[in-house]
């Protein structure tokens, strides 16, 4: 047993004292992690503030709504103008904007908003476009709302039920999938970071 002992503590010893031992068990994990927060960092800094002309040709979009879209989330800012189309694809840099949505006149409001696009001279992020997105989006739920006659307090009312389900076993009450599928990921990472190391 005790030669087993000295073989194992000589092959630690051994391991230890090499140069590739440090940089796998500490440079690489710095590494990984520097990946991890850098990409998280370059994501964030992907989603620039938009500023976005949009041109209404339905009449469902207004100034009011707009500001109070506005209002609610700075990170883009949507303005409504009031110019021909040929005007804003030639000249909405001059104007100050990153970019313009057109919104067709044949728009109903029972419908989606689906075959729109964001127009704009540079290739803008996933991020960015979403934040505009989610902009216009809020705004047309709005105009919904307008013309079904749901008011603040009807349409906080409706955003509120929501149906949440928890899965039961009726065999053991006392299993959680949640803490199944959590010990699931950390497993599958630990995994993961030892085949990286």
């Amino acid at each position: 047993m005790q030669k087993i002992f000295l073989i194992i503590k000589r092959e630690y010893l051994t391991r230890v004292r090499k140069k590739t031992f440090i940089i796998s068990t500490i440079l690489f994990p710095l590494l990984y992690l520097g990946i991890i927060f850098g990409m998280a960092y370059l994501g964030e800094k992907g989603k620039a503030r938009l500023n976005v002309a949009v041109l209404d040709f339905s009449g469902y979009f207004d100034k009011g709504k707009m500001e109070r879209a506005n209002q609610k989330d700075s990170s883009t800012v949507l303005s409504l103008v009031n110019i021909s189309q040929d005007s804003l694809s030639s000249s909405f840099k001059n104007m100050g904007y990153d970019g313009y949505v057109v919104i067709p006149q044949q728009v109903n409001w029972q419908e989606g908003l689906s075959a729109l696009s964001l127009k704009a001279d540079r290739t803008l992020s996933m991020g960015s476009v979403s934040q505009v997105e989610g902009k216009l989006n809020s705004i047309w739920s709005e105009v919904k709302n307008e013309k079904l006659g749901i008011d603040d307090e009807t349409r906080s009312i409706l955003q509120a039920s929501r149906v949440s389900l928890r899965p039961t076993n009726i065999n053991d009450e006392t299993a959680d999938s949640g803490v199944a599928s959590t010990i699931g990921y950390v497993a599958g990472f630990l995994i993961y970071f030892i085949l990286l190391i």
